[in-house]
């Protein structure tokens, strides 16, 4: 593929000054050691915001020599502790957030089985585009915020 191909398919200059979500993290923790450090080597340079660059062999030099900031957010059922030590490696880059367990009793479940599921993933769905339309909106507009409070949004 020509590299003005490539340069119109590549994530990271997509990412720029945006909130990137990953629904599922297991995947790139289930790599082999050699791999995911690899790949943490990667990361700790893109999540750095400076860009990223490499050579290959079939298309020489490329990458982005310019300041990619961006968020992301990622999700995983569970970090294995050999992830846990590579992941340290990136600094204080990352926070964890751990939804309490909470144990039900069979009632709960029971009085679930009739509840639109539907409907509640649909509100779930407005609640997040609506947070994101509210992330995606000019970080000048911060400055307002202190004063009139960040928007209240519907759910």
């Amino acid at each position: 593929m020509p590299k003005e191909k490539l340069r119109e398919i590549d994530l990271l200059p997509r990412l720029k000054n945006k909130l990137f979500l990953v629904s599922e993290l297991a995947p790139i923790f289930s790599a082999r050691d050699d791999e995911l450090l690899q790949v943490m080597g990667i990361l700790t340079r893109v999540v750095d915001g400076q860009g990223y660059q490499n050579h290959t062999g079939a298309q020489g030099h490329r990458g982005y020599d310019e300041n990619i900031m961006f968020s992301w957010i990622g999700a995983s059922v569970d970090i294995p502790p050999k992830v846990h030590r590579i992941l340290g490696t990136l600094g204080p880059k990352l926070y964890f957030f751990r939804l309490p367990r909470e144990e039900e009793n069979e009632d709960y479940y029971y009085d679930l089985k009739d509840e639109n599921f539907g409907s509640n993933k649909q509100k779930i769905k407005i609640a997040l585009h609506e947070y994101l339309a509210y992330f995606d909106m000019n970080p000048e507009n911060a400055a307002n915020e202190e004063e009139d409070g960040p928007p209240v949004l519907p759910i």
